[in-house]
């Protein structure tokens, strides 16, 4: 295996009879269940009124925050962390020969697929009524997430593009050549995800991009579009009307970045894990 990879380090069973590796079904079963239980645990601790509970009313307390620009290093640090206790803990763990940096083990992990921050775009787009006009609860936690996932996303550019690189320099994306055809499915699987992620990645990043530097909540946006048009038009029913205008054109962004990186980056993540992993349970 160690030949179709762009790296030098492996983790081994020193005894595969009594300590087997996990399959790489139960290893993408995994990845779904963490993916799960993570996109549970944000829609709960991602709601204004849980994280208002949670710091003592300290923060949560409006949907048009602007924390956000600066607590994505939250979601982001908690990401690295964890990698790096992962990493620290399949190094020492009885059984196994890991000769891996644990540096190393941390940009690996970071092409991984994850699922919370798509939960939470989908969610913050719902709006609840308060206070005489909507507010939409999730809306600061899914932009701190969305900017960890974005730099978390540019962060795996390393692996990818290392793999990418690997792949190229030995013909192995010449599809109409024998070399190709001899290489295991879950080699072509991952050559093909880190190509993906590179090329079509690109249009998800400027759609992210797009949505950071224009972010708003949907509700000052709402409340800036119906002043706009309350000051222009006589006609009473003017600031509710762009009011819902405002609200459309936020979620709309925020719907559109997360299409763009579903059919992009995250896809490409799953088609790369998937033939590394498939690989490896073919070793």
């Amino acid at each position: 295996m160690t030949s179709f990879l762009p790296w030098s380090w492996t983790i081994t069973s020193t005894d595969p009879s009594l300590q087997p590796c996990p399959s790489a079904s139960s290893i993408l079963a995994t990845f779904a269940a963490v993916n799960a239980v993570a996109s549970a645990l944000a829609i709960i601790f991602g709601h204004q009124s849980v994280i208002s509970r949670i710091s003592c009313k300290m923060c949560g307390g409006d949907s048009g925050s602007k924390a956000w620009r600066y607590m994505w290093i939250v979601p982001l640090g908690l990401q690295l962390a964890a990698n790096a206790v992962i990493a620290l803990l399949i190094k020492r763990t009885a059984g196994f020969r890991a000769d891996f940096a644990i540096w190393e083990l941390v940009l690996f992990f970071a092409a991984r697929p994850r699922l919370s921050w798509i939960t939470l775009g989908l969610f913050a787009v719902k709006s609840r009524k308060k206070s005489g006009t909507r507010d939409f609860p999730w809306w600061p936690s899914f932009m701190s997430q969305f900017v960890a996932e974005l730099i978390l996303q540019l962060i795996a550019l390393y692996i990818m593009g290392r793999t990418a690189h690997f792949a190229a320099s030995r013909g192995f994306y010449l599809v109409h050549t024998d070399l190709y055809r001899s290489l295991p499915s879950g080699a072509r699987m991952m050559y093909s995800g880190a190509l993906y992620y590179l090329i079509v990645g690109t249009f998800a990043w400027f759609s992210a991009f797009g949505l950071i530097s224009k972010a708003r909540s949907p509700t000052r946006f709402a409340k800036e579009a119906s002043e706009e048009g309350d000051s222009t038009d006589t006609n009473a029913s003017s600031p509710m009307l762009n009011w819902k205008a405002g609200s459309k054109v936020a979620t709309g962004s925020v719907i559109t970045a997360l299409i763009f990186s579903l059919t992009s980056v995250w896809l490409a993540s799953w088609i790369f894990w998937a033939g590394f992993v498939r690989l490896a349970d073919d070793s």
